[in-house]
């Protein structure tokens, strides 16, 4: 059923700006921040980001599903020397809120929600200056009919 909705809502990311200030890193921050990333055979995802995290399990009781892992950005600036800032990569996921419980019936009424998660991290350049729509450098020719 879950599945089902996720598809019929076709949910859509929001704008990654409006997170941008929201995230705060670990203070102090991990000594994983201060070590270049690391190549090879025997290198880990984790060895190989410019942007390590950490997954946490997201946990509420009155969701379904209850528990969600979601990731966690662990440094401020992309590792490698980088003037880089690492920001979370946010994805709505389709969830069942539970709403309340019928005293007759004993069963538990749910209601369709999003909810907004983190599934990883990514090193962006600090944005130097608000950006403009693409049609703004583009010569666009008038239609001949």
């Amino acid at each position: 059923m879950l599945n089902t909705w996720r598809n019929e809502m076709q949910i859509s990311d929001p704008p990654m700006e409006s997170f941008d200030e929201e995230w705060h890193p670990p203070q102090p921050e991990p000594k994983i921040c201060e070590i270049m990333p690391k190549g090879g055979k025997a290198a880990t995802i984790m060895d190989r980001a410019f942007c390590p995290w950490q997954w946490r399990q997201n946990y509420d009781e009155s969701r379904e599903p209850k528990v969600i892992a979601e990731a966690f950005c662990l440094c401020k600036h992309a590792r490698a020397n980088s003037p880089a800032y690492c920001i979370p990569i946010r994805h709505e996921v389709a969830v069942l809120r539970r709403s309340h419980c019928d005293p007759i019936t004993r069963l538990y009424h749910y209601t369709k929600s999003t909810h907004t998660i983190t599934i990883g991290c990514h090193s962006v350049f600090a944005r130097t200056a608000r950006a403009s729509p693409l049609s703004n450098h583009y010569r666009i020719a008038p239609l001949e009919i």
